[in-house]
């Protein structure tokens, strides 16, 4: 983004302006080269990286409205309050969903101390379909816990989506799980006694959304991954499929930066679990970052990466190959 001699801020919007003008119903964060980074109002660095924009619809409506986009005073500070939420920054790091560094988790057991994770070096970027493979005490599970908030490093740092989520107490990394992460389990996890919609609503209301907002996006969701006939039933009354498919839709509630499937078609059989696989190849294909533990190669072979876990440590990982195109 070149502001041309402007206010940078002013350049933002005229960036946004022009994805609004050729997507006027875009409302997802999307993903563009930028060369510039902003610091009190000034271009600071002048190179190449990526800069995430999310078009929400708060923003969309001030500037549809004629928001203020003047220089100087309240306004310059009104207007770059309005700035995207994901405005990650310049810098090729940011553009990476997680970031552990040095990562070790160790359990003591009596007098011994186990290491399940041992000095683990991981960078996952936005985007990427990574699989997660180990046999059972190769640290597959701890570090699922670890990528999920769900546990905390001994030592080393994990950066979440650009933020370091390494020391925070419990209250702020739930705030940050139910913000930036979704969670799909191999036993759903689903509450017994909500129907569909209620149970895609539970982690928007942890956030903080409107009942009214987070009705109509429950129904959108849950409409898209084929359950608009199910809306008001509950677990007991749905099939093994249907209830993973709630859960993937329960995940994606809150637009978050990672998913994270442990085992999402353990419980299935084959011919359901491919339609799940299917589905996740799709939100793969739409630019979603998503991390999947499974014992399961074929499950693996689908991922972009797959890092294989032993003793605590990646001793191996492998990249899928694009299959040839068909003359």
């Amino acid at each position: 983004l070149d502001p041309g001699g402007v206010d940078p801020v002013l350049g933002i919007h005229k960036l946004q302006d022009a994805f609004l003008a050729r997507f006027p119903d875009y409302s997802r964060g999307i993903t563009v080269p930028a060369i510039v980074e902003v610091s009190s109002g000034k271009v600071v660095t002048n190179d190449f990286a990526q800069i995430t924009l999310d078009l929400s619809t708060e923003w969309t409506d001030h500037h549809r409205s004629g928001g203020e986009r003047r220089c100087g005073g309240q306004r310059t500070r009104l207007a770059r309050r309005r700035l995207p939420r994901r405005l990650v920054g310049a810098s090729r790091a940011m553009s990476d969903v997680v970031r552990l560094t040095e990562a070790r988790r160790t359990y003591r057991m009596g007098e011994e101390e186990v290491h399940a994770l041992d000095g683990l070096d991981l960078v996952v970027p936005r985007g990427e379909y990574l699989a997660i493979m180990g046999q059972s005490g190769s640290g597959k599970s701890t570090l699922l816990n670890i990528l999920g908030c769900l546990d905390r490093l001994t030592s080393g740092s994990y950066e979440l989506d650009g933020k370091d989520v390494s020391r925070l107490d419990d209250d702020r990394l739930s705030h940050e799980r139910n913000r930036r992460l979704g969670f799909v389990f191999q036993s759903y996890n689903l509450i017994p006694h909500l129907t569909v919609l209620e149970n895609i609503e539970v982690p928007m209301e942890y956030a903080g959304i409107r009942p009214g907002e987070a009705r109509q996006r429950s129904t959108e969701l849950a409409t898209r991954l084929g359950l608009g006939g199910r809306l008001k039933h509950r677990p007991s009354e749905l099939s093994g499929g249907q209830q993973q498919r709630v859960a993937i839709a329960r995940a994606l509630g809150n637009d978050p930066s990672l998913l994270l499937a442990d085992e999402p078609t353990g419980n299935l059989d084959s011919a359901t679990g491919i339609e799940i696989l299917d589905l996740l190849d799709t939100l793969a294909a739409e630019g979603r970052t998503l991390i999947v533990v499974t014992h399961d190669r074929k499950v693996a072979a689908r991922a972009h990466r797959t890092i294989h876990m032993l003793d605590g440590k990646i001793a191996r990982e492998d990249r899928r190959v694009a299959e040839a195109a068909t003359p």
